[in-house]
């Protein structure tokens, strides 16, 4: 059968929620798929879990040789994906029932023409697609209540859609975007600032990120980047990126990517 949907998973600890988002991409994905897991340097509990998984469920397993954080652990699973469409996904993230055709359908669509990537809604991202009624409660919700949520999202913005950045903890996209705009920047962006990098890349090929409303993806945030580097980490990485950025591109898109250029637009 012919893969239409790679679903990219970097993994680093964070047993329980890695383990919620493996089991939701086997129950809730519709399309025939396939789930690459790369492992960066998780701990044991995890690694145990996950090379059962794989085995169990019939997954492509890969571990990263030195602690590559997320760019390099993305690209490694891009370069392995045989599907049509590519999803890299957060390891601490649950996925809806519904959530991979309501994306694949408008990427499809007449408007998907000129989208380089589009993202679901969430309970937690930078960016548009964070539902402030789920953000604050998001730790609240278990495996098997996110569903109803899905349903509540789909059924309030059915068709709904917007052109404003998306948030890395979903990038889906069809294949042909890995040759119009390349792979994530592991030099210059290993971790924060490389989903950025990589919209704008595809805004200078004339190609917009959307947030397309009625597809949901839960993610509860943080949950490997803050216990592995700490939160004044976290912000001086992300303050270095956004320099870089500017540095890169100008600082007229890098207004653009951190929405500035769509502030007139009501999520």
């Amino acid at each position: 059968m012919e893969i239409k949907l790679s679903i990219i998973i970097p993994v680093h600890n964070e047993y329980q929620y890695t383990r919620w988002c493996l089991l939701s991409t086997i129950n809730r994905t519709s399309v025939p798929y396939e789930v690459i897991i790369v492992n960066d340097h998780s701990d044991k509990q995890t690694t145990n879990f996950l090379h059962e998984f794989a085995s169990t469920y019939r997954c492509h397993y890969f571990e990263t040789e030195n602690r590559g954080w997320h760019s390099s652990t993305c690209n490694l699973g891009m370069r392995q994906a045989k599907g049509e469409y590519l999803c890299v996904l957060n390891s601490d993230t649950i996925l809806t029932s519904g959530w991979d055709t309501t994306l694949i359908n408008f990427l499809e669509s007449d408007l998907g023409k000129n989208i380089s990537v589009v993202g679901p809604s969430s309970s937690y991202c930078a960016s548009h697609q964070q539902l402030k009624e789920y953000h604050s409660i998001r730790y609240q919700f278990k495996y098997h209540e996110v569903e109803n949520i899905g349903r509540e999202v789909a059924e309030k913005y059915r068709g709904q859609y917007m052109i404003t950045r998306i948030s890395g903890f979903a990038l889906f996209f069809h294949r042909r975007m890995l040759d119009v705009v390349g792979y994530l920047d592991e030099a210059n962006f290993p971790s924060a600032g490389n989903e950025s990098d990589w919209i704008i890349r595809g805004l200078l090929k004339d190609l917009q990120p959307c947030w397309v409303k009625d597809s949901y993806i839960h993610h509860y945030g943080e949950a490997s980047y803050i216990p592995s580097i700490g939160r004044d980490e976290k912000r001086e990485r992300w303050e270095a990126a956004d320099r870089k950025l500017i540095k890169k591109h100008g600082q007229h898109l890098y207004d653009v990517v951190q929405n500035k250029y769509w502030k007139h637009q009501q999520p």
